[in-house]
């Protein structure tokens, strides 16, 4: 079978892996605290957040003031979570 010699794009190399690589749990947590820090200007320690991968959900060890805020603009601060690492987690959601 001959070699084909199209040019192929770097990009599309990795396709692959982007649907089978999954971001390690830290990564959705940095992603989730920088989300909030600039959609509602809060800032979150990162050790207050958990992600459970195995139910897809975030879990916030803040004040209670600070988790009504989150869940009040939870839409909007969860697109945006999407919006950084895919639409893998578009069932994400925050307990």
């Amino acid at each position: 079978m001959p070699r084909s010699r199209e040019l192929k794009k770097v990009s599309d190399l990795f396709d692959k892996y982007k649907q089978i690589l999954i971001p390690p749990q830290k990564t959705v947590e940095k992603a989730f605290t920088e989300v909030v820090e600039e959609v509602l200007e809060i800032t979150i320690d990162q050790k207050l957040v958990s992600y459970t991968p195995s139910t897809n959900t975030i879990g916030l060890t803040v004040p209670s003031v600070i988790k009504q805020e989150i869940k009040l603009h939870q839409q909007e601060v969860l697109t945006h979570v999407v919006g950084r690492l895919g639409d893998r987690y578009k069932n994400l959601s925050i307990l």
